[in-house]
């Protein structure tokens, strides 16, 4: 089957780059080649597609392979899956995963038996096709053929030509529906939140008003609401037309292995635990998937008066604490921290929906370390977890914040 015969019920959609590259796939199925084919957009951005005598071992790369990674494990494994994956990161070293750090911590949870078989098939097969997908998206790419066994096992081996074919039936189910123009790794953001609240249920608000932060990939969203990625992007683009929303470029998250051994070094080698005091379920379950996605302990209070007896017991090395919840607040939780031994130094992070000058000083006043505006964002959470935990033992600096109540914090908003 020639590339012409493959895409022949959509040849005029396709581009000449496109055409050639779906040919050079088939060409190294005939060839059995091994090795790697290198893709490289004009910005830089590259892809790998490892072979094996023809066949497809894995693709990885291009300009959010993390984000891509964490969302085949949102798509195909449960959350206590997830959870034992993200801390097996820490029992491997980064040379064992220099080739493809994502297929190497995947086939070791493979062996470990955290994940199947057919799992494994499965997250392989849908990592090809989106690398697929994503290079026929690229305006110019050069390919390169780098001949040369590599390390990595046998487990799954792809036709090219059947990859080939998803990936021709995604693109082509993307066009059908018109939003071919909407890229996979964008992100999508709320800039009409009245209009929003209009024109959609309650619910609904509630549920975007999380989830389109404007730092997570459409393909993240996707993969977490367990919904079809086209599907996402069908019911986004009547607000996206109206400028109630709009897409954004958003940046890769750090590679996971590189955070594992920045904070073993931090740590000695013990995890963090994160705690979040939210009388909300829906912030306990957005900061329970960003932390455990970054491979730290989490565990969540939503019931305020239980809050200090809980985190005695659970003794977290960072407390993110809501502003407004009932029966109490997170001024008096933090004060009753502060006076515990145990938890004069812990970095304590008040999460709020306002943003104002009169919070902030109280917020300081009460002893907390930051100041952070909701709605949760990924790679900021990152950001305030990395720079807390970091200073956490420096205590000439705590002490110097708590005794000048005047200073107030670094407004961000996660």
């Amino acid at each position: 089957m020639d590339t012409r015969t493959l895409l022949s019920d959509r040849n005029s959609s396709y581009t000449r780059q496109q055409l050639e590259f779906a040919s050079t796939m088939q060409q190294l199925k005939r060839e059995h080649f091994t090795g790697q084919l290198s893709v490289t957009r004009t910005d830089g951005v590259n892809w790998k597609i490892f072979f094996n005598f023809g066949r497809i071992l894995y693709a990885s790369g291009g300009s959010h392979p993390v984000r891509s990674w964490y969302a085949l494990l949102q798509q195909y494994t449960h959350d206590n899956t997830r959870k034992q994956i993200l801390k097996s990161i820490e029992d491997l070293t980064k040379d064992a995963l220099t080739t493809c750090w994502e297929f190497g911590i995947t086939y070791h949870n493979l062996k470990q038996a955290t994940i199947t078989r057919k799992q494994f098939a499965s997250m392989t097969q849908a990592a090809i096709v989106w690398v697929i997908f994503d290079i026929w998206q690229s305006v110019s790419i050069q390919t390169e053929t780098i001949p040369g066994a590599t390390d990595l096992p046998n487990v799954v081996l792809v036709d090219p030509e059947q990859a080939l074919q998803a990936a021709n039936r995604e693109w082509s189910s993307w066009k059908d529906a018109s939003i071919l123009s909407c890229q996979p790794n964008k992100g999508v953001a709320v800039v009409l939140s009245d209009e929003l609240q209009k024109q959609t249920s309650p619910a609904v608000y509630r549920v975007m008003m999380t989830m389109l932060d404007g730092q997570s990939s459409v393909r993240e969203i996707a993969a977490r609401t367990k919904k079809d990625i086209k599907a996402v992007v069908r019911s986004l683009m009547p607000f996206v037309r109206k400028g109630i929303l709009r897409w954004s470029d958003i940046d890769d998250l750090p590679e996971p292995t590189l955070l594992v051994k920045e904070r073993k070094a931090a740590f000695d080698g013990k995890t963090p635990t994160i705690a979040c005091i939210d009388d909300s379920p829906i912030i306990c379950e957005q900061m329970k998937v960003l932390v455990e996605e970054a491979g730290l302990n989490y565990f969540s209070v939503s019931d305020p008066l239980r809050a200090i007896a809980v985190v005695l017991t659970r003794k977290p090395d960072l407390i993110f604490l809501d502003l407004v919840m009932p029966n109490t607040n997170g001024y008096e939780i933090c004060t009753q921290l502060r006076r515990l031994a145990n938890f004069k130094d812990v970095p304590i992070i008040i999460l709020t929906g306002n943003d104002g000058i009169i919070d902030r000083v109280r917020a300081k006043v009460a002893g907390s370390t930051d100041f952070l505006s909701k709605p949760l964002s990924a790679p900021m959470l990152k950001t305030v977890i990395d720079d807390h935990l970091t200073e956490k033992q420096d205590t000439t600096e705590s002490s110097n914040a708590e005794a000048s109540p005047d200073i107030l914090f670094r407004g961000r908003a996660i």
